[in-house]
């Protein structure tokens, strides 16, 4: 039965192909459907498990903060540390890759001591004005190297300046930014004559216990509740999730396209087999006048649907799966700066066994008109 079965898939390659194409769609879709809400969720588990909270302005996220109010904050009883934070959008090489860059005060020792940087790491962004730290997705991105020194324009392209790659962001946090030393980008601002450097787009809050969070967010806003720069304190994972907030819907809309896709790839299955099977009757007769029973010819023609329908379900998670190596899905779509999008082992079977179920059912209805037709009427329908 295995050689027949084989000299079937081989027989008409074409149909092959344009059966398991579908197949192949639906388990590349289906995949990264499942996996983008899981990614998201990894992204704010990250951020909620640190101890840090954002301070931004009350009145616009955007608007600003002096970063004077670090050396305030820092008498707040439970605090541990306050860094300002500015943020640039920066071009690399060409207008079409544009990167997000954080200027972060003493970033390695003051705001995100608990994500281990090398010691190494630590001494060269304390040493070096100029050094940088990278997230692990934008550093496969644009395949940099620790050491490498290269120029980034800031400022949407209107301030240039030079870098020296001083490590990797450890831990997957923040994969997808470029962190520097705000000093160095503020004194760039200020030899251009900006003024933009006396404020901080945030403030980052390190809290020394988890059930001082609380306490130290109401002491922060009410401190400067009648100030000319009112804030607002959140934690980490609330800041994250509000960034993503426009596209936390889109893992819902994946997860109806995904089942969009099944459908087509149920009826073109479906279709395929009944033209199969139409075309095989002679076949079907044979096998059946030489005292082969229903069992074997289901096991022909279904292990023949299977075979095609696993090849084109590997096809798929094979891409998928290169698309996530590669780092080609939007991150924006997963966390933003904090989120990439992983595709764990179990939604990879998940999806090739779905995909193939969803073709076998199909083939079901087709294959019973195989089982049930007598010897004489297949002859005379292959006719």
């Amino acid at each position: 039965m295995v050689a027949l079965l084989f000299r079937y898939v081989i027989r008409e390659p074409q149909r092959g192909v344009l059966t398991a194409i579908p197949v192949a769609v639906a388990c590349f879709v289906f995949a990264l459907a499942m996996s983008v809400p899981k990614s998201i969720d990894q992204a704010l588990t990250k951020a909620g498990s640190g101890l840090r909270l954002f301070v931004y302005n009350a009145t616009a996220r955007d608007a600003g903060l002096p970063s004077r109010y670090c050396h305030e904050i820092k008498d707040v009883p439970g605090v541990l540390g306050c860094s300002a934070v500015s943020y640039s959008a920066a071009v690399f090489r060409e207008a079409h890759e544009p990167l997000g860059v954080f200027a972060v005060d003493d970033p390695t020792e003051e705001a995100f001591p608990d994500y281990g940087f090398p010691p190494d790491v630590r001494e060269k962004m304390i040493g070096v004005k100029a050094a940088a730290v990278v997230g692990t997705a934008l550093l496969q991105r644009l395949g940099w190297r620790v050491g490498q020194h290269f120029m980034l324009s800031l400022e949407s392209g209107n301030l240039p300046l030079e870098f020296e790659l001083a490590g990797e962001i450890p831990g997957g946090h923040y994969p997808n930014i470029l962190m520097i030393r705000r000093d160095y980008y503020r004194d760039a601002l200020k030899a251009q004559g900006e003024s933009k450097f006396e404020l901080a787009e945030l403030l980052i809050v390190r809290v020394e216990r988890a059930n001082m969070i609380g306490q130290v967010s109401r002491q922060v806003d009410v401190a400067y509740r009648n100030s000319d720069y009112q804030t607002r304190t959140v934690t980490e994972a609330e800041a994250i999730a509000t960034t993503i907030s426009s596209v936390q819907n889109l893992g819902f809309l994946m997860y109806i396209f995904a089942a969009t896709i099944l459908a087509v790839m149920f009826f073109v299955t479906s279709n395929s087999t009944i033209l199969t099977v139409r075309e095989r009757m002679r076949d079907v007769a044979v096998l059946r006048s030489l005292g082969f029973g229903r069992l074997f010819i289901v096991g022909v023609f279904g292990g023949e649907v299977t075979i095609v329908a696993t090849l084109g379900a590997a096809a798929g998670i094979l891409i998928a799966n290169l698309v996530v190596a590669l780092n080609l899905f939007p991150n924006s779509l997963v966390g933003g700066e904090a989120g990439q999008l992983h595709l764990e082992t179990f939604t990879s079977l998940e999806a090739v066994v779905l995909s193939v179920v969803v073709a076998i059912a199909a083939g079901i209805l087709p294959l019973r008109q195989a089982l049930i037709i007598s010897v004489e009427t297949a002859l005379a329908y292959a006719d």
